[in-house]
């Protein structure tokens, strides 16, 4: 599922007494899902939108039982959760479960033409809130259908 754990190298080093550091190593660790709640997956549909196009925000939640994810939420470049707080929909129709997806849409002609962040957050069943997650997308003019960047090698 979208919370599995991930894998981490960790680098590290030690220091003598005189304050010498030694050679540094390496060690992987795999993290559990133990940091919860906690938002699993983020993407965003279309990445580069134009101002007729609505923008789909789609987000995994997670937390562990008997905890239950009730909610979620997004705001479009603002993280404060006090105005213009987008609520978002389960997509069982029905957040009630330790893992729920959810979708919010955004009307991309509601927003200024530039690149913008979408920060969501989940909310668990004792009212608290997951760290929040941020996606990036781009809004375009009416009219542009692709953008093509140029991938640079060196």
């Amino acid at each position: 599922d979208a919370c599995d754990n991930a894998r981490h190298q960790v680098f590290m080093r030690g220091q003598d007494a005189n304050g010498n550091f030694g050679v540094a190593a390496s060690a992987w660790v795999t993290s559990s899902a133990a940091v919860l709640p906690s938002i699993c997956a983020l993407s965003v549909e279309p990445s580069v939108a134009t101002t007729e196009t609505l923008v789909t925000i789609s987000t995994t939640v997670s937390t562990s039982l008997p905890i239950s994810i009730t909610a979620a939420e997004l705001q479009v470049d603002s993280s404060d959760f006090v105005s213009n707080v987008i609520t978002m929909t389960a997509i069982d129709g029905g957040a009630n479960s330790a893992l729920e997806v959810f979708t919010g849409t955004i009307d991309a002609g509601l927003l200024p033409i530039g690149v913008h962040t979408a920060t969501v957050r989940g909310i668990t069943s004792n009212s608290a809130y997951t760290p929040t997650g941020e996606i990036v997308f781009v809004v375009l003019p009416p009219g542009y259908a692709r953008v093509w960047l140029p991938v640079i090698s060196q």
